[in-house]
C-alpha cells in the first residue's frame, strides 16, 4: 500500500451519529512542497426534507393608484409623445364641436328657409374641419401607440431584468408558463393601465368638457337636465369595476396555468410519446382551458349586462333631452336647427361619458395584470450584495498559506497523522501552481458553514469546513438530496449561509459583489445548458466578444473542434433548441469549450458525465482534465469511478459502529489512495 497506506489514525466518533447519513467529500490533492499530504475533512450532513411550491392563487391587490405611481417612472421620456396625442385629440374634439356648430346652421339657414347659395360655405368649413380632424385622430393614435409599445418594452426589459437578479430557488418554485403569462399577457395590461387607460381619460374628459360647453351655450337650462343624468353613468360603472378586477384577475390566473400545461407538454413531447400520455396531457390542457373559459364567460357576462345597462341609461337621457327641446320649440325659445345640435352634442357627448365608464373598467381590469407583476417586482433575491463589497480590485489574493483542520460540526475533532506521498505528481504541482497564480488564485475556505434551505426545518449542512488551493480537486459525493449541489450553490452566492463563512482568496465571498464573485467562477452542469443559435453562439457566450480564433482554440481544447468541422455549416450550425440536433456528448464538449474560453479560476463540475455512456465518458476526461489544470475544481458526482486519476483521492464516509467509536484507516482503492471508515 505504500507509505501513505501504512499510515493509520484514529478519530473517534460518538456512536449516536450511527444512522445518520452523510455525503463523502473526496479531496484530490497534489503533494506539496515538503512532500507532504494535506487531509480530506468530511462535510457533516443532515437531510433536507421537502420544499413546499409556490402557492397557486391570484395575485394580492393593490390600489390603482399605487400601481400607476409604480409604473410612471417608466414613462420619463415618453411624456412628450402622450402630451402630443392629447393636443390631438383636443384639436379633432374642437373640429367636431365646431362641424356640429355647422350642421345647426345649415339647418335653419339652408334646410328651413330654402336658401341654397348659404349652404357652401359652411360646407366647406365642414369639409376642411373633417380633414383636420382626421389628420389630429391619426396623430393621436400613432403617437398614442408609439409612446405605449416603446413603454412596454422599457417594463418587461425591467422585469426580466429583474427576473434575473432572483435566485434559482425563486424559479424552482413557480411554473414557466406562468412567468411567461406575466411577462407577455399581463405586461400588456400595464400599459392599458398607465398609458392607454390615462390618454383616454383625459381625452373623454376633454371631450366631456368641449361638448358640454356648447351644449351650454345652446341652452343653459336643457344642459343642466342632461348633465343631471350623467351620475346615473358614474353608478353603474363604479358598481361594475370591482367586479371586473375580480374577474379578470382569475382570467389572468388561469391563462397562466394554461400556459404553464402547454409549456410542459411542449417540453417533454419526448417523454409524453413514449409514455402514450398525449390524452393525459389533452386532459390537463383541456381542464385548465375550462378554468379559464369559466374566468372568461364570467368577463362577458360582466361586459354583456354593462352594455345594455348604460344604452338604458342613454335611451332615457335622450328621450328626455327632446321631450323638454319640443316644449322649448314650441315656446319659441330654441329652434329646429338648435335642438338638432343639441342632440348632435348629446350624441357625441354620451359616448365620451360612457367612455369615462369604460376606461374606469378597463383600468380594473388592467391592474389585475399589474398585482402580478408588481407580485414579481416585489420578489427579492435570496442573497443581495452588501453595501460595503469590494470589487476585484480590492480583494487580496493568497495563494501561500493553508490551513489543515477537520470539520467539527456534529463530528468530534480530531487529528489525522499523515506521511509523505511519493512525489511523482511533483511537476504537475508545480505546473498547476504556476497557471493558478497567474490567473489570479482561487483558494476556497469553508469554515464552519451551516445551511438550511428557505421552508424546511431541518439543516443540509452543519458545520463544514474545508480549504482547496489553486489546482486542488474537491470531490463531493453521496447519495441523492444529500446536499452535493448545496456546496456549488452556496459558493454562488444563490444562498447565503446560516453559520459560518466562505472566503474566496481570503475574501468573504458576502463582501464581493456578486458580478466579480461569478466572474471567478464556472459552472459546469448535468444539463449541458446550450441556447438556440449556432455553436459559435454557445462557446462564445463563455466570453462575449471572443473572436473566432479564441473560439476555435477553445473548441479544439476540448475536443470539439473535428466534430464541429463536420457540421453542415460548422461552427455556424444552429443546434437547436437546448442543444437538441446535438448529441449528449456533443453538447457537452461544447460546454467544456466554454468553460475553457471563460477561463476563470475557480470551477464547479455538478454531475458531468450524467447520462453519457462509458466510452463517450471516457473520450470527455481528457477535454475535462485540461479544462481543471490549474483550478480549483468542485467535482459533483455519485459515481467515483469518473474521478479523474491524474491525482490521488482522500475519501471519507461513514460505515457501521464497532465498539463505541469508529476508527479511520486508509486503504488502496483502484482510483488512488482513499481513507475510508471502518
Amino acid at each position: 500500500m505504500g507509505q501513505l497506506g501504512r499510515r493509520l489514525a484514529t478519530v473517534r466518533v460518538p456512536a449516536t451519529l450511527a444512522l445518520q447519513a452523510a455525503p463523502v467529500l473526496v479531496v484530490s490533492s497534489l503533494p506539496q512542497e515538503d512532500g507532504s499530504r494535506r487531509v480530506t475533512r468530511r462535510l457533516p450532513h443532515f437531510p433536507a426534507s421537502g420544499r413546499t411550491s409556490a402557492s397557486a392563487d391570484v395575485a394580492p391587490f393593490v390600489s390603482i393608484r399605487s400601481s400607476f405611481r409604480r409604473f410612471w417612472p417608466y414613462t420619463r421620456g415618453l411624456r412628450r409623445l402622450f402630451a402630443v396625442g392629447v393636443v390631438a385629440a383636443m384639436v379633432g374634439t374642437a373640429c367636431e364641436v365646431a362641424a356640429i356648430a355647422l350642421f345647426g346652421r345649415i339647418t335653419d339657414e339652408v334646410l328651413s328657409s330654402g336658401n341654397l347659395s348659404a349652404f357652401w360655405t359652411p360646407a366647406a368649413a365642414w369639409i376642411g374641419l373633417t380633414a383636420l380632424a382626421a389628420g389630429a385622430a391619426f396623430a393621436s393614435a400613432y403617437t398614442a401607440a408609439l409612446g405605449g409599445e416603446r413603454f412596454l418594452l422599457r417594463v418587461r426589459d425591467g422585469v426580466f431584468e429583474h427576473l434575473q437578479t432572483l435566485t434559482p430557488d425563486y424559479f424552482e418554485n413557480r411554473k414557466l408558463g406562468d412567468l411567461m403569462a406575466r411577462l407577455t399577457d399581463d405586461i400588456e395590461a400595464i400599459e392599458e393601465l398607465v398609458v392607454s387607460g390615462l390618454i383616454k381619460l383625459i381625452t373623454a374628459l376633454i371631450s366631456v368638457v368641449f361638448f358640454a360647453t356648447a351644449a351650454v351655450f345652446i341652452r343653459w337650462d336643457l344642459a343642466l337636465v342632461t348633465f343631471a343624468l350623467i351620475p346615473a353613468f358614474v353608478l353603474v360603472s363604479k358598481g361594475f369595476a370591482g367586479r371586473f378586477r375580480h374577474a379578470a384577475a382569475r382570467e389572468r390566473l388561469n391563462n397562466g396555468a394554461m400556459n404553464s400545461a402547454i409549456e410542459e407538454a411542449l417540453s417533454n413531447q419526448t417523454l409524453v410519446q413514449a409514455y402514450n400520455r398525449q390524452e393525459t396531457e389533452a386532459e390537463r390542457l383541456h381542464a385548465a382551458g375550462q378554468g379559464w373559459l369559466r374566468a372568461n364567460l364570467s368577463q362577458a357576462r360582466l361586459s354583456a349586462l354593462y352594455g345594455p345597462a348604460v344604452q338604458v341609461i342613454e335611451t332615457g337621457c335622450l328621450l328626455t333631452i327632446i321631450g323638454v327641446g319640443a316644449w322649448e320649440i314650441a315656446s319659441g325659445r330654441l329652434t329646429l336647427g338648435g335642438l338638432l345640435a343639441f342632440a348632435a352634442y348629446l350624441a357625441y357627448l354620451y359616448p365620451q361619458v360612457r367612455g369615462l365608464g369604460e376606461t374606469a373598467l378597463t383600468v380594473s381590469e388592467a391592474a389585475a395584470g399589474s398585482d402580478r407583476i408588481l407580485e414579481v417586482l416585489d420578489a427579492r433575491p435570496a442573497v443581495t450584495d452588501s453595501s460595503g463589497a469590494a470589487t476585484n480590485a480590492d480583494t487580496d489574493t493568497d495563494t501561500d498559506t493553508d490551513t489543515d483542520t477537520i470539520a467539527t460540526g456534529t463530528i468530534a475533532t480530531g487529528t489525522i497523522a499523515t506521511g509523505a506521498v511519493a512525489g511523482r505528481h511533483g511537476s504537475v504541482a508545480e505546473r498547476t501552481r504556476q497557471v493558478a497564480a497567474a490567473r489570479g488564485g482561487g483558494r476556497i475556505e469553508f469554515t464552519g458553514v451551516h445551511f438550511t434551505y428557505p421552508n424546511r426545518t431541518r439543516p443540509t449542512l452543519a458545520g463544514l469546513s474545508f480549504t482547496a488551493r489553486p489546482g486542488d480537486l474537491i470531490v463531493c459525493t453521496g447519495p441523492s438530496g444529500a446536499g452535493k449541489s448545496t456546496v456549488a450553490k452556496l459558493l454562488l452566492r444563490f444562498y447565503d449561509p446560516s453559520g459560518g463563512r466562505i472566503l474566496l482568496d481570503g475574501v468573504d465571498i458576502r463582501d464581493l459583489p456578486h458580478r466579480d464573485l461569478r466572474d471567478r467562477v464556472t459552472l459546469l452542469t448535468q444539463e449541458n445548458m446550450l441556447f438556440s443559435g449556432t455553436v459559435r453562439d454557445n462557446i462564445a457566450y463563455g466570453r462575449p466578444g471572443s473572436d473566432q480564433s479564441d473560439i476555435v482554440r477553445a473548441a479544439v481544447a476540448a475536443g470539439a473542434h473535428d466534430f464541429i468541422r463536420r457540421l453542415p455549416e460548422g461552427y455556424d450550425t444552429p443546434v437547436g433548441q437546448k442543444g437538441r440536433l446535438l448529441s449528449g456528448g456533443q453538447r457537452q464538449r461544447i460546454a467544456i469549450a466554454r468553460a475553457i474560453l471563460r477561463d476563470t479560476p475557480v470551477l464547479i463540475l455538478d454531475e458531468p458525465m450524467t447520462g453519457l455512456d462509458e466510452v463517450t465518458a471516457a473520450r470527455i476526461m481528457e477535454p475535462l482534465g485540461r479544462l481543471m489544470s490549474g483550478r480549483t475544481t468542485i467535482l459533483i458526482t455519485h459515481d467515483l469511478r469518473l474521478v479523474p486519476d491524474a491525482a490521488e483521492k482522500v475519501v471519507l464516509g461513514l460505515a457501521p459502529v464497532t465498539g463505541r467509536g469508529r476508527s479511520l484507516r486508509l486503504t488502496r482503492r483502484r482510483l488512488g489512495t482513499a481513507l475510508r471508515v471502518t
